[in-house]
């Protein structure tokens, strides 16, 4: 498998806002299957929910992957171990940082210098490797949800 932290390192580092680099090589790395249209759903997220600033990107793109992974399509299918995951998600993001709040994370940053963009690199590792840590080990449980589909080597 790549390595789909440093994979969203580098898609960021080439331009992509920090919610569309963790979906796009998640969904690459781990062979999730999720077409253009729903790669580009992240896009809303960069920065901060469409520029408002509000919760971070990194955050909001590890959880459409999580939910990618672990969401369901019809109502009589458990949220559970999705919703447990998602908290747990925010809630090691919010101990690691601080505050999920991309105005916060950022306040002392200059809004779009280079510094700026370098300076939300912690951000966007930190989400993926709390993110493969939670899908790490599930490997077995991913392979029969997704019908054993490209899921044998990571």
């Amino acid at each position: 498998m790549n390595d789909p932290v440093t994979h969203s390192l580098e898609l960021f580092r080439n331009g992509l806002f920090c919610s569309e680099a963790i979906v796009q090589a998640f969904n690459e790395d781990l062979q999730l299957g999720l077409d253009g249209a729903a790669v580009r759903i992240a896009t809303v997220f960069g920065a901060g929910f469409g520029g408002a600033k509000c919760s971070c990107g990194s955050l909001t793109g590890a959880l459409v992957v999580l939910g990618a992974v672990r969401g369901r399509t019809t109502a009589d299918e458990s949220v559970d171990l999705l919703f447990s995951q998602a908290a747990e998600l925010h809630d090691t993001f919010r101990k690691r940082f601080g505050q999920v709040c991309c105005r916060w994370l950022t306040r002392e940053q200059e809004w779009g210098a280079p510094e700026h963009h370098a300076y939300c690199e912690r951000f966007v590792q930190g989400a993926g490797e709390i993110l493969l840590d939670i899908l790490k080990g599930r490997d077995e449980q991913l392979t029969t949800e997704r019908g054993g589909e490209g899921h044998e080597d990571h």
